[in-house]
């Protein structure tokens, strides 16, 4: 029997921001922030609609291309990631709620329209497509559910964005000469 408990994002002291693909979460009760992007990125949208381990998997599986199984173990060690800190909780589902099938818990009306994305025409970003419930185009390649985890905020936001930033992006700093 498939576990009934949905994962729910922690509301009170946890913000979070998707910009152009890359998603940056920030517990306030520890300072730990996490950093991820590409396949991550989706499985937080959803996340934050609230879902089961099943549908977070059966989402991922029908929008990436790559073996379900692989897909299953990566989705669960990433929801262990983020319960482990905190940031995620899991509740019983309520007996009444209602989901809509393609969407998902929370992510889009059932009556909007499947080809706009926070009002971005998704011809233009097919990789939004499977956030805002529309089938992609072509099943996206499987990039993985990496998580990058930070502890040092201070340390964060004194990286200059522009001077100090090496090969890897921001929040990585460059090697010093």
């Amino acid at each position: 029997m498939p576990d009934e408990k949905v994962f729910c994002v922690r509301p009170d002291d946890v913000l979070h921001d998707t910009i152009e693909g890359e998603t940056v979460v920030i517990d306030l009760r520890s300072g730990t922030y996490f950093r991820f992007d590409g396949a991550a990125t989706h499985a937080w949208t959803i996340l934050v609609g609230r879902a089961t381990e099943d549908e977070l998997v059966d989402r991922l599986a029908a929008a990436y291309a790559g073996p379900r199984e692989m897909i299953a173990d990566q989705v669960h060690d990433f929801l262990l990631a983020l319960y482990r800190d905190g940031i995620i909780y899991r509740e019983e589902t309520s007996a009444g709620a209602q989901v809509d099938p393609v969407a998902g818990p929370g992510l889009v009306a059932p009556d909007a329209p499947r080809d706009a994305f926070a009002g971005l025409a998704l011809e233009r970003f097919d990789h939004l497509r499977a956030m805002a419930g529309a089938p992609p185009a072509a099943k996206l390649p499987f990039d993985g559910l990496t998580l990058n985890r930070f502890e040092d905020l201070d340390e964060l936001l004194m990286i200059d964005p522009v001077h100090e930033v090496g090969d890897a992006g921001w929040p990585h700093r460059q090697d010093a000469d």
